[in-house]
């Protein structure tokens, strides 16, 4: 009678596709083709989980890996529109199956995860240093893999009437203070604070803005008396007044090159970072072959030696 081997979870992972779907091919496109030889190997993700409060499923692939020197970083985005939903990195010199925790990108940071990489020095020794980008249709997560939670109020933000200001996000117990002529209240039974604008609450006097005294508002600039401060023009510089406002204009500087100028030198570089890629396993596919060769004179040299 055979015996039952117990084979623990993220050691049978590393011998399969999973957290990939078992139909994905994994293969990263480089040049506009799919490149089969460098195609991620089972092993090198053991385990990924995600959580987010996305109103419907989403179904989530990995977009990208980059690896340089003994790091590796992963990104991974929405199949829906390519966006990014969060990253997390490791040391290729980190112990197998160490849990990497990473939180979720720009917008989507309420998102929290969990990734596994199983053997990264024996699954990237054939992995030449470069960004590798995959399409959904080849790195797509299994469906438990990313996992709904509860909506709440993640964080708190300020920002101005005009959008020109933003605080950081605040977390945790945040109190609202009321300031100078205004009441907070607190509605029990809508959950909800109400923000009332009231006299009786820190009224500041009124001033008489038609009075020579109380027309200019801005008292003083750096600790010098706004009677007494002027803003002079120098080189390259120009000062304005226009409609109650100050422009300080550089009449000097001007952009050497423009948005198509920059986009045309972005995209040759990610060609030639390709190409370097590409030269890098053709490279490492060279030296095998010399080695095998190497192998086949030696044996030969030894037989016919052994003949004579």
């Amino acid at each position: 009678m055979p015996s039952m081997i117990n084979v623990e979870w993220l050691n049978q992972n590393s011998g399969r596709a999973y957290p990939f779907q078992e139909d994905m091919l994994r293969r990263p496109t480089i040049d506009g083709a799919k490149a089969d030889y460098c195609a991620i190997p089972n092993g090198l993700l053991v385990d990924f989980v995600m959580a987010t409060n996305f109103d419907t499923q989403p179904s989530v692939y990995l977009s990208s890996l980059t690896v340089a020197g003994t790091t590796v970083t992963a990104v991974v985005s929405d199949v829906s529109d390519g966006t990014p939903l969060g990253a997390f990195t490791s040391s290729v010199s980190s112990e197998d199956y160490s849990p990497v925790n990473f939180s979720g990108l720009g917008v989507h940071d309420d998102i929290r995860g969990t990734a596994v990489f199983g053997n990264l020095s024996r699954c990237l020794e054939s992995y030449p240093d470069g960004v590798y980008s995959f399409e959904p249709g080849e790195t797509t997560f299994e469906a438990r893999c990313v996992r709904p939670s509860v909506p709440c109020v993640s964080g708190l933000l300020i920002s101005s009437s005009t959008g020109s200001y933003e605080s950081k996000r605040l977390r945790g117990d945040v109190a609202l203070i009321a300031g100078q002529n205004v009441r907070l209240e607190f509605d029990e039974k809508d959950n909800a604070i109400i923000i009332h604008a009231d006299a009786r609450y820190g009224l500041n006097d009124k001033c008489d803005c038609e009075a020579k005294d109380n027309r200019r508002q801005i008292m003083s600039v750096n600790g010098i008396s706004a009677a007494d401060v002027e803003i002079e023009g120098g080189d390259c510089v120009k000062v304005e007044k226009r409609e109650g406002r100050i422009i300080i204009s550089d009449t000097c500087s001007k952009p050497c090159c423009g948005c198509a100028e920059l986009t045309f030198l972005n995209e040759k570089t990610n060609m030639i970072t390709t190409s370097i890629v590409k030269l890098d396993a053709l490279s490492q596919q060279l030296g095998f072959k010399l080695d095998e060769f190497e192998r086949n004179v030696l044996l030969s040299s030894m037989k016919n030696a052994t003949y004579m």
